[in-house]
């Protein structure tokens, strides 16, 4: 049987990197859609259409990518804390991802939700 912590460590930290880069992806996104907004109201046209949720003012865009990088950045940290811990560790590691995968949402936040799981399995095996 494969090692468990591996698994979900690994499971862990290739879901925090996802949800870190996602939520670049998320700024920049919402920062160029509002750049090329504010251009189109000039009459500029740059060629280029990015679908985002930033036009009308609001920033709750700018919440929810920080917040996914936050976690992100959480997940990744797990990954090497985990390294060489023991069963108390996977337990406290385990309820961490899980809260991390609920909240960050995506599938970044699916793969760190499954790496808890993981983590919580071996623990109690």
């Amino acid at each position: 049987m494969a090692d468990l912590k591996f698994i979900g460590r690994i499971l862990g930290v290739i879901g925090g990197i996802l949800m870190v880069v996602l939520g670049i992806i998320k700024i920049l996104n919402n920062v160029l859609d509002q750049a090329v907004y504010e251009l189109d109201q000039f009459g500029i046209d740059l060629g280029m259409n990015f679908v985002g949720d930033a036009v009308g003012g609001s920033n709750d865009w700018l919440v929810a990518a920080a917040l996914m990088i936050i976690l992100g950045i959480v997940a990744i940290y797990g990954y090497q804390q985990l390294a060489g811990r023991g069963k108390g560790d996977l337990f406290v590691w385990g309820i961490i991802y899980i809260v991390v995968g609920i909240l960050g949402a995506g599938l970044g936040g699916l793969l760190v939700l499954i790496g808890g799981i993981v983590l919580l399995l071996d623990n109690f095996i």
